[in-house]
């Protein structure tokens, strides 16, 4: 508060609007929020005695029928006033792309690549005058964070200075939720959630931590025939995806328990789909036949799943912009449904490919909702421990991607694969793992040409592995660089990391250098 009375002073306001802005420091009462609130709302308005005097009259009459609004309780009555003529004030597609957060749940840390992924395929933002869509996305963001309508989360990234989360404003969430309820944008099922108006058209379901997952609710008792996202929270059921959701844009699973790799069978009668993701989804080991049937698929994100290998179908998704991928890796950090897995594993262990038959039978088996395929998968990739995962061949059909990997080289058509990345000019993004000093130069000479590559990682198969041996040969990475993450040993890094002008980050792990 002493802070904002020397910001009053010491600024060149006239006397009249120095008035009015103590008038309104004396109303916050001290509160924070209050005065944070009302500062980022006034810094939106133009500087006149009028606009704050507009300002200090709506608190004034909040004042007057409550004469107790200076506790803390009462006051955010007067704050969520306050932050509704803020939300009124955004021009039409903000208010959509700003409502379009009540998707996720109270305190939920949103990641800015999610976001804006969903955005884009949502069509609140596509390229245009020049200006990409992801680029467009970033001023949509900014203006929210300068309207204090979204809090920043920690995660700034360090070298792009991009904030990676992001929160809504605590208060604000008890208004928007209504409001995109009220505009027939969000529906949520929750515990205690209302179903007695649910007769309109519902564009964007979420489907909550703590809801009953009662069949009989859906789809018997919603329209979802116009729903165009899905997003599931907590556990996963297979009733979920209805033969209605004929026009779903969005399949938003990330982290959600309980999906097996059967669940996705039918997934390719979603051709409208652009998003999917199934992040964080630990016991999907495999990706359906039917994907191929998503040619509109703009983004797929499979990291954090046991997938280690991607079906050659999957070059069909010509409109893919986004592949990200990590492959598995044992580790102590995959708790909950990985010791199921692991269960069955030991189980498989102690029996031939013919006996594992009758491991269908067994109890707990059929209580986790495991089929046949399932288990054939558990069999067939339990023992797999990779840092990416493997391409098909033909995955240089998929001329409109922005962002690759991780990928794993390490196999037999390690050589192959590498080659195939050079024919994919629109990148902007690619990580490669598994790297062997005999097919560095492959990699250097596939990518050397892509101009419009900013970001670049490379992770050697082995620690001694050189990564940077071929430049003496005249090879550089790709000039337009801005992001490089080596792991391995460099030889040479010194002579050619200074051609790089455009970088801004440089990340050397076991690298050997003095």
């Amino acid at each position: 508060m002493q802070v904002f009375k020397y910001n009053i002073e010491n600024n060149k306001l006239g006397p009249v609007m120095r008035e009015e802005a103590r008038a309104t420091l004396q109303k916050c009462a001290g509160l924070p929020l209050a005065i944070s609130t009302i500062g980022e709302f006034l810094a939106t308005k133009r500087k006149t005695d009028v606009e704050w005097r507009m300002m200090n009259d709506c608190i004034n009459t909040e004042l007057d029928m409550n004469p107790e609004l200076r506790t803390t309780v009462l006051m955010r009555r007067t704050i969520k006033t306050t932050l509704m003529r803020n939300f009124n004030s955004l021009p039409y597609h903000l208010k959509f792309a700003f409502l379009y957060l009540s998707i996720f749940p109270e305190n939920h840390r949103i990641r800015w690549g999610r976001l804006v992924r969903r955005w884009i395929a949502e069509g609140y933002s596509r390229d245009m005058h020049g200006m990409a869509a992801a680029e467009l996305c970033q001023t949509y963001f900014d203006e929210l964070l300068n309207r204090n309508m979204i809090l920043p989360k920690e995660g700034v990234d360090h070298y792009s200075q991009k904030i990676k989360y992001c929160q809504l404003h605590d208060i604000i969430g008890e208004i928007f939720i209504s409001k995109a309820r009220e505009e027939n944008l969000v529906f949520t099922l929750e515990e205690g959630c209302c179903l007695s108006d649910t007769e309109v058209a519902i564009r964007h379901l979420v489907i909550g931590y703590n809801w009953k997952r009662d069949e009989s609710v859906l789809p018997s008792m919603l329209d979802l025939s116009h729903v165009r996202s899905l997003t599931v929270f907590g556990e996963w059921r297979p009733f979920f995806i209805s033969d209605n959701m004929r026009f779903l844009r969005v399949l938003d699973l990330e982290d959600t328990s309980g999906l097996r790799d059967h669940h996705l069978d039918q997934i390719g009668q979603l051709r409208h789909l652009k998003y999917l993701s199934l992040r964080g989804c630990h016991n999907i080991l495999c990706l359906p036949s039917s994907l191929c049937n998503l040619r509109n698929l703009e983004t797929l994100d499979v990291r954090g799943t046991r997938i280690y290998e991607l079906p050659t179908t999957i070059t069909n998704l010509q409109k893919l912009q986004h592949l990200r991928a990590d492959g598995y890796q044992n580790s102590d950090n995959v708790k909950g449904e990985d010791d199921i897995v692991n269960k069955y594993e030991g189980y498989t262990d102690r029996f031939s490919a013919c006996q594992t038959c009758h491991l269908f039978l067994r109890p707990h088996m059929l209580d986790a909702g495991l089929n046949r395929h399932d288990i054939f998968n558990i069999c067939r990739f339990k023992k797999v421990d990779v840092g990416g995962v493997v391409l098909p061949r033909g995955i240089d059909k998929l001329k409109a991607l922005h962002a690759l990997g991780v990928v794993d080289v390490s196999h037999r058509n390690g050589k192959a694969t590498l080659k195939e990345l050079g024919k994919l000019s629109q990148l902007r993004k690619l990580k490669v793992a598994g790297m062997r000093y005999r097919n560095s130069t492959e990699l250097w000479s596939a990518i050397a040409g892509h101009n419009q590559l900013l970001s670049l990682s490379v992770e050697a198969e082995e620690e001694g592995c050189q990564l940077d041996g071929c430049f003496s040969e005249g090879l550089v990475p790709p000039s337009s660089l801005e992001s490089l993450t080596l792991v391995g040993h460099l030889v040479s890094a010194t002579e050619w990391t200074h051609k790089l002008q455009n970088l801004s980050k440089l990340v050397l792990e076991s690298s050997r250098l003095d």
